[in-house]
This record gives C-alpha cells, structure tokens and sequence, in this order.
C-alpha cells in the first residue's frame, strides 16, 4: 500500500514537471495598472483578468456595423463572413450560378418528377390543381381521366389506391373517396394484419 503512494506522488512530481517551474521568479510590471507581478512565465504581461479584458477588449467595435465587439478583432463575425463571401464571389457571378442550376439546366433534374413520402409528383407551377410547384401525379391524372367538371379535388375527398402502390397511378387503380370512409378502410385494413 505503501510503495502504491510513493510511486503516485513520483507520478505527480514528474507531471508537473514543466519549463516553467523551472525557471526562476522574476518581477514585472503589469502593462494595464502598472502592478508588480511575481511569476515564472515568460509571456504574462497582466496582473490578473480584469487588466487583462480591458486592455484587449478597449473601445474594440466593428468596422462596418459598428457593434461591440468583445475580442481582438476588426470585424464582427457576421460582417467578417459576408466580406469573405464577396471577397470569393462577386453579386454578378452569384446571380449567373443561381440561373445556371435552375431547372433543366442543374444537374440533379431528373425531368420534373419527385417522389415525396412515396407518391410520385410532378413539376408543373401555375396550375389550378396546387399553388406550389409539383402536383401529386395520382390527382392530376384522376382529374384528367374524370372530366366532372372539377378544377380541383373538393375539400372532404381524397384519391386513393386500390392495390395500396402508391407509385401505381394508372386510372383502374384510383378511386375518389370521402374523407372519412377512406380513414374507416384503411383501418379495418390495418386491424386485419
């Protein structure tokens, strides 16, 4: 048990070990208040953190906004990140990349279709059926197929898919169902399991 504290206090000794304890205690004075420092390090220009914070963090605000700035810095990080990104590109080129990766043009088009949450979509802006972008494929083409004189699927329907494929849009296969008696199918579908 012994021989066990004498090797661990040989451990400390030897950890602490460093260049600096070796080195003997000098005076200085502190840059900011002017106080004698006793110490052994060779980079301590302050007496404690306050003098510390007041000499780096003096009157430091941001060149461009104007915001106070807590560091040794011209910019705040905010300014510093936009110069950055004008310095690399400039406002003409950024517009002319934009336009280039539109549409047909990027190279991750995969000719207007998209499948989200398993129903596959198709990019069609300024339509009727949907204000967004793509419209589900199951609904335009029950739309197209049943010319009831619907512009739109009314609130309370909902088109379904007889076999359960969700990606199976031919016309045999969807149905427009009420809300509620589509909600009523797929659970007693799903208590059949």
């Amino acid at each position: 048990m012994n021989r066990h504290k004498e090797n661990s206090s040989k451990k400390r000794i030897a950890w602490n070990k460093g260049k600096e304890s070796n080195l003997p205690l000098r005076k200085i004075n502190c840059v900011c208040c002017g106080d004698e420092i006793k110490t052994r390090s060779l980079n301590r220009k302050y007496c404690n953190q306050k003098c510390t914070s007041k000499v780096l963090n003096k009157n430091n605000s941001c060149l461009d906004c104007g915001i106070k700035i807590w560091c040794n810095r011209k910019r705040c990080m905010k300014c510093d990140t936009k110069r950055r990104i004008n310095r690399l590109v400039s406002k003409e080129t950024r517009k002319k990349l934009s336009l280039a990766n539109l549409k047909e043009k990027s190279y991750l088009w995969k000719g207007g279709i998209n499948i989200s949450s398993g129903y596959r979509m198709i990019y069609m802006p300024n339509t009727s059926i949907s204000n967004k972008r793509y419209v589900f494929e199951h609904k335009l083409k029950w739309l197209q197929e049943n010319k009831c004189g619907w512009l739109y699927i009314p609130n309370g329907f909902i088109i379904h898919h007889k076999n359960g494929d969700r990606l199976d849009n031919r016309i045999e296969n969807l149905i427009c169902l009420p809300r509620d008696y589509h909600m009523q199918m797929h659970t007693t579908l799903r208590r059949r399991k």
